[in-house]
């Protein structure tokens, strides 16, 4: 879950893959970010300015939305594998 900078939407990921964008000002959805990943999201975390939302996926998929520009769909994605060292 992340809250905009602006404080007026939340951003809410769930095991679907699918980013739920919410208004703080009225208990309604305001979008659907969704068709890029059908991964559980992990995390999702607004850009300081609040432009950007990057949305993560437990299994590795990073996608990046313009929240207000959502219809256009994501605006870059990216699959990151951590590699695991033995010691």
């Amino acid at each position: 879950m992340a809250l905009a900078p602006d404080g007026r939407t939340l951003a809410l990921g769930d095991e679907t893959g699918i980013v739920q964008l919410w208004s703080t000002h009225s208990p309604s959805m305001v979008s659907r970010l969704e068709g890029y990943s059908w991964e559980s999201i992990a995390r999702v975390r607004f850009s300081p300015d609040g432009r950007t939302l990057a949305s993560a996926a437990k299994m590795g998929s990073v996608v990046l939305w313009a929240p207000d520009k959502s219809a256009l769909g994501p605006v870059a994605a990216a699959a990151i594998r951590s590699r695991k060292t033995r010691d």
